[in-house]
C-alpha cells in the first residue's frame, strides 16, 4: 500500500494534474473500505464466540462453545456462511483499493456482489432467530443496495450515478436499525458484563461498516462501461 494512505481525504485530481474528475474512482487517502469491513467482521465473529463460551463455560470447553456457535443451530450455519462472504468480499474491497496502479472497479464489483448474497444468507439466519421485522428491514435495504451497486456498473442505463448513489444510501440506511435495536437491547441489560459486551461490540462492528460503506458512497460510482451516468 502506497506511504500516502494514511490521511482521510480523497484525491480529487486526475494522475498529470488538471481539475477534478466528478463521479470518477479515486484512490482512498484512509484504511480503505475493506480493512474497515473485515475489522469488524473479525471483530464480530470473536464476540460471538466469546459470548457463547461464557454461556456454556460451566457446561462444555472453548471448542464445543466454537462448534456451537458456527453450526448449533439452521440458523448459526446461516450466519456463519453469510460472515464467511462478507470476509471475503471485504478482501476483494481491500485489493481493489490497494493495488498500486490505481483502484481496481472490477473487485469492487464483486466484492459488491458476494456482499448482496451474503446479506441474504444473514437475512435467512435472523428470521430464523427471530428477529424477523429487523431482519426483514434491513436486509433487503443491504442486500438490495449491495446487488444493485454490483449490477448497474454493467447496464448503460440513464442516470447510472444517481442510482448507484441511491443503491450505497440504502446500505448506509439498512445500518440504522440494527445500531438502534442493539442500542435498546443494551439499555434493557441486567448492568452485568456478560450482557453489556456483545450489544456493545456489535454497535462498534456497526460503526466501521458505517464508516465503510460511507468511504465507498464518497468515491462514487463503478465504471466499467462509458455511458450515461
Amino acid at each position: 500500500m502506497c506511504s500516502h494512505l494514511g490521511k482521510s481525504s480523497f484525491d480529487r485530481r486526475p494522475a498529470g494534474g488538471g481539475a477534478p474528475v466528478a463521479g470518477q474512482w479515486r484512490r482512498v487517502r484512509s484504511p480503505g473500505p475493506g480493512v474497515l469491513y473485515n475489522i469488524g467482521n473479525v471483530l464480530a465473529l470473536c464476540a460471538g464466540v466469546i459470548m457463547q463460551w461464557v454461556q456454556m463455560r460451566g457446561e462444555a470447553g472453548v471448542g464445543a462453545a466454537v462448534v456451537a456457535y458456527f453450526a448449533g443451530s439452521p440458523g448459526a450455519l446461516w450466519l456463519t456462511g453469510s460472515m464467511v462472504l462478507f470476509i471475503l468480499a471485504g478482501g476483494l474491497y481491500h485489493r481493489g483499493w490497494s493495488e498500486p496502479s490505481g483502484t481496481q472497479p472490477r473487485l469492487v464489483q464483486l466484492g459488491d456482489l458476494i456482499s448482496g448474497l451474503a446479506a441474504i444468507l444473514l437475512t435467512v439466519a435472523l428470521v430464523w432467530m427471530g428477529d424477523t421485522a429487523l431482519a426483514l428491514l434491513a436486509g433487503v435495504l443491504l442486500a438490495g443496495g449491495k446487488l444493485g451497486t454490483a449490477v448497474l456498473p454493467t447496464m448503460p442505463v440513464p442516470g447510472r450515478g444517481l442510482l448507484d448513489g441511491a443503491c450505497r444510501m440504502a446500505v448506509i440506511v439498512s445500518r440504522g436499525p440494527s445500531i438502534a435495536a442493539l442500542a435498546v437491547a443494551l439499555l434493557d441489560t441486567s448492568g452485568s458484563l456478560a450482557d453489556v459486551a456483545l450489544p456493545a461490540t456489535m454497535i462498534v462492528c456497526f460503526l466501521l461498516w458505517f464508516w465503510a460503506d460511507l468511504l465507498l458512497l464518497r468515491a462514487g460510482p463503478v465504471q466499467l462501461i462509458e455511458g450515461n451516468r
